[in-house]
């Protein structure tokens, strides 16, 4: 029997692990954070994001940090317990993953929130690697269940560099050299919906 896409979306959300969620979208908001250093600043300071939505949604951390095992410090989650995660293709990650179901379709933001600095190469590598994973989990889900969906996934990079232009294309919205990923500062996202998010780059997989 096929799958309704709402069920298809519960599914996704409770096969993901509960370490790997931050927010289920209770009460119809989603809060994302990140440490970043405000320009003319050597202070670091903690960026809340809160978004509202329409329909269902929920937050993932891909490079949510833990406590090394031995010794002092923090490392990432593996991705996959299963797989070496020091310095593999899979190892690379963007910051979070949303998803969000409307009506019609399941979107996926894939996001990477940076400081006034702007690698492109960095910032292409994360998010591409961000929706290998969507696929990746796509795909084995697929594989053991048999329910199958299409998902929009975006690429965005959220940050606090106020004079992005020299790597923004003509239109000064996307990165120049990566047309792909949607360029805001944190200032533009604060009080937007998810569903308001303008990506002319979707990757439907």
């Amino acid at each position: 029997m096929a799958i309704n896409l709402h069920g298809y979306f519960e599914h996704l959300r409770s096969y993901l692990a509960d370490d790997y969620i931050v927010d289920c979208g209770e009460g119809g908001t989603l809060t994302i954070k990140e440490k970043y250093y405000p320009e003319g600043s050597g202070s670091p300071k903690i960026m809340k994001i809160q978004f509202s939505f329409t329909g269902e949604a929920f937050a993932i951390n891909l490079d949510k940090k833990v406590k090394k095992s031995k010794g002092k410090g923090e490392c990432s989650q593996a991705l996959f317990a299963f797989l070496d995660d020091n310095g593999k293709p899979w190892s690379k990650k963007c910051d979070y993953v949303i998803f969000h179901r409307l009506p019609r379709h399941i979107y996926v933001y894939c996001i990477e929130l940076k400081s006034k600095g702007i690698n492109v190469d960095t910032i292409s590598g994360q998010l591409n690697a961000g929706v290998s994973w969507v696929k990746s989990l796509k795909k084995i889900i697929e594989t053991y269940s048999g329910h199958r969906k299409q998902i929009k996934v975006q690429k965005f990079v959220f940050s606090s560099n106020r004079n992005p232009v020299a790597y923004l294309g003509p239109e000064g919205k996307y990165l120049a050299r990566d047309p792909s990923v949607r360029f805001y500062h944190y200032d533009d996202v604060k009080g937007v919906a998810l569903e308001e998010f303008e990506n002319s780059s979707v990757d439907t997989v």
